[in-house]
């Protein structure tokens, strides 16, 4: 039931960001709490604390690397390169997977953005819904791993 709502509330995120390029905070807060609830049903607490302590630290890693750029390379303010929205679902992420799963999840989320904005989004130059493209992606990989549960692939 838990990984329906988790889909529901990914999808809803993603048709907000698609459609008016913004999405309500409390839909990151009831999908954190969504993907709490999952890691901790599969996992020990005290494996799912530190996976979520090495999750942050990458997010955070990533969004100071991102900082730097959009600042002194792209000469913006950081609002004006990335939406929060967008950083909003990448915490969720550090907190709903393990390690292993995360990173792989977060990498694929970005390749898939990637080709599917250059595909759809090629003539919008400011705004691409980095987090809604990245929420249909796992939709798709919690669809399957609904459908395929021998793919243990969230928690491993």
């Amino acid at each position: 039931m838990i990984l329906f709502i988790t889909i529901f509330l990914l999808l809803h995120i993603a048709y907000q960001d698609l459609k008016e390029r913004s999405v309500f905070l409390i839909s990151f807060g009831l999908l954190l709490a969504a993907g709490l609830l999952m890691k901790l049903l599969y996992m020990e607490m005290p494996m799912a604390f530190l996976s979520i302590f090495i999750n942050a630290a990458v997010v955070a890693c990533v969004v100071l690397l991102l900082y730097l750029y959009v600042k002194y390379k792209m000469g913006l303010h950081f609002r004006d390169g990335i939406g929060l929205g967008d950083i909003f679902l990448w915490i969720v992420m550090a907190v709903a997977f393990s390690v292993k799963t995360f990173i792989w999840l977060f990498s694929g989320s970005m390749i898939f953005s990637l080709v599917a904005a250059w595909i759809f989004f090629r003539r919008e130059k400011n705004a691409i819904p980095l987090a809604g493209l990245q929420s249909i992606f796992l939709s798709g990989v919690l669809l399957c791993y609904y459908f395929f549960y021998r793919l243990e692939i969230l928690y491993q």
